[in-house]
């Protein structure tokens, strides 16, 4: 591809303004170039212009270059408002070249493109009306500066918007040439114009061979230096995409030299761009992809470039998100160093962790690949999963080893950590083994019952032995007599309950605790009427197996052992005051049962 060689200058023109037929014709020393096709109107297209007068009224001067003026005008059939293009200076060259601009610009009916209403004949000439359109230009409204945040959303949001515009026209074989934040309106309602198609070119067999170089320098493609047609294709909108885009991200135009000389040199070239550090990366790479010097690497097409972009928006979210939740980890990861933290603080590790994987897992919803947001919820996981390892919380370790393994299966710790998890795990269930076996509440319901029927035959018992010892005076023979009703309720109670007695342990010690009590005395009792021993001496032993029984409840009895030694002493102080031993056995049976009903109730 050669460029093209013209002789003449543009020395006084601006790098940001567009180089096109009206330029050439606009500079009285310039000859526009031979094969730029430019005629004036037939007497056929006079005639079709004088029999459609315009009906518009101008109203005040809306802005002009050096060639055209745009009006504000009234129009009364419809009544609306729109806007008036005319030439300056009228000459057939000139109103051929406006003509054409119309003529293609009315065969593009689009929503991102300003409808052409009417030409024709005015008092200075052809008249182009279109829509009026109230809004500021993509370049009013960058301003000059790097847009962040939410105005790159705006801004994007805005090139998406052309996208659609130019996908439409390259339907239609028509390339625009003249893409730059000048040329993008956006209207007050959210609407948005690709504007000035007047140095687009339809590519058919009679544009081909046509050659002049158009094109504003700030944003040129380099195909667009030979001036040639036939260089010029959808590659070619593509590349201004990535110069408008350049512009939005840094505040300045593609190409930036000091002079023209030095532009078309960085035009030829299209080295990649270096982005400032704080535009995300990807939306970097789209651009320096759209101006790449070799269109074959470009996007083939403007919608590959509008869902690239589209997709950068995307990631760019799920990117914001992933920096958020890093935060969040790095929170977790300070809260886990103090050990003063717990897992029930509002500010602890694991409502931490619940917002760093929550942030992840929304990027990556987002964007399946995003590094950072796989990265970040792997070390969380990771994180977290070794916190409940340390405080052998099993059952969020269980479920935090399943999701590390989901995230990272070749994670180089994924064994030891299933190992470690598999450890607490036993641990726990002998933990709850254990637990089970000393859980007074599996036979609570058993116990009071017992305690009931215990407390009524204790107050009867005694009560009867009370009145018998002082009616027949005390006998191993009466001893014998009172425990048989006390064995029978045993045996029966016994019987029962069995079931939820011998669960677990507490319900096991409990049956050996009322089976050495009321068989120990029973046998007691037996072998001391059989062998004729003092009735106070077998009562002082009763004393000591009642010790012995109560010694053997705990955890069955709170504090069994305490009331082992009072039934201890109680013998003791029996054996040494023989007279004693009935009135202290009664007082020990009663105090005993009375604390055993307020144990098993109290618990």
């Amino acid at each position: 591809m050669s460029e093209a060689h013209f002789t003449i200058s543009f020395d006084d023109l601006d790098p940001k303004s567009t180089i096109s037929l009206f330029t050439y014709a606009e500079h009285s020393d310039l000859e526009a170039p031979e094969d730029s096709n430019l005629e004036s109107f037939t007497k056929d297209e006079n005639e079709t212009s004088s029999k459609n007068p315009p009906n518009a009224t101008k109203l005040k001067l809306l802005g002009e270059g050096g060639m055209g003026a745009v009006y504000l005008a009234k129009q009364a059939l419809p009544e609306r408002h729109v806007a008036i293009k005319e030439l300056k200076r009228k000459t057939p060259k000139l109103e051929q070249m406006l003509l054409e601009e119309a003529m293609l610009t009315g065969k593009l009916s689009h929503p991102n493109i300003i409808p052409i209403y009417q030409l024709s004949q005015g008092e200075h000439g052809l008249e182009v009306i279109m829509q009026k359109v109230d809004g500021l230009s993509l370049k009013e409204h960058l301003g000059g500066a790097p847009q962040k945040g939410d105005n790159l959303r705006e801004a994007i949001q805005i090139l998406l918007s052309v996208c659609h515009a130019l996908e439409y026209a390259h339907t239609k074989n028509i390339i625009h040439r003249d893409i730059k934040p000048e040329n993008i309106m956006f209207g007050h309602f959210g609407e948005v114009y690709l504007l000035d198609w007047g140095i687009s070119i339809e590519l058919t067999e009679q544009t081909q061979s046509k050659t002049v170089l158009v094109g504003t320098p700030a944003y040129m493609a380099p195909e667009m230096l030979s001036g040639k047609v036939s260089d010029v294709d959808v590659q070619t909108d593509i590349y201004l995409l990535g110069s408008t885009l350049y512009e939005i991200c840094t505040g300045t135009t593609l190409h930036t030299g000091s002079n023209l000389d030095e532009i078309f040199e960085e035009v030829r070239t299209s080295s990649p761009k270096n982005y400032p550090p704080d535009v995300f990366s990807e939306l970097a790479e789209l651009g320096n992809q759209a101006c790449h010097v070799d269109r074959s690497q470009r996007p083939k097409t403007v919608s590959e470039f509008r869902e690239k972009l589209e997709n950068c928006i995307t990631h760019w979210d799920a990117y914001k998100l992933s920096l958020k939740a890093q935060i969040d980890l790095e929170i977790l990861q300070e809260s886990l160093k103090q050990e003063h933290q717990n897992m029930d603080s509002e500010q602890g590790p694991f409502q931490s962790y619940i917002r760093a994987r929550i942030g992840f897992e929304q990027a990556l919803e987002l964007w399946e690949s995003c590094t950072e947001a796989q990265e970040g919820i792997v070390k969380a996981i990771h994180l977290m999963l070794k916190h409940t390892i340390t405080t052998k919380q099993v059952s969020l370790a269980k479920n935090l080893v399943l999701d590390f393994i989901k995230a990272t299966p070749e994670h180089p710790e994924r064994s030891a950590l299933e190992e470690q998890v598999a450890l607490i795990a036993q641990e726990e269930t002998k933990r709850n083994q254990l637990a089970a076996e000393h859980d007074l509440s599996i036979s609570q319901g058993a116990r009071k019952l017992i305690v009931v029927i215990n407390c009524l035959a204790t107050g009867s018992v005694t009560a009867y032995a009370i009145y018998s010892f002082s009616q027949e005076g005390i006998s191993t023979q009466s001893l014998l007599r009172d425990c048989v009703g006390a064995n029978i309720l045993a045996v029966i109670l016994f019987l029962y309950f069995r079931k939820t007695l011998t669960k677990n342990a507490i319900g096991r010690r409990v049956s050996t605790t009322i089976f050495i009590l009321i068989w120990g005395i029973t046998l007691n009792r037996l072998i001391g009427h059989l062998h004729g021993h003092d009735p106070l001496a077998v009562i002082t032993v009763d004393d000591f197996i009642l010790a012995m029984a109560y010694a053997n409840s705990q955890p069955a009895i709170t504090h069994g052992f305490k009331v082992a030694i009072c039934g201890a002493v109680v013998g003791l102080v029996s054996l040494l005051a023989p007279i004693t031993a009935i009135p202290l056995h009664i007082l020990l049976v009663v105090a005993s049962t009375a604390y055993l009903a307020w144990d098993w109730f109290d618990s």
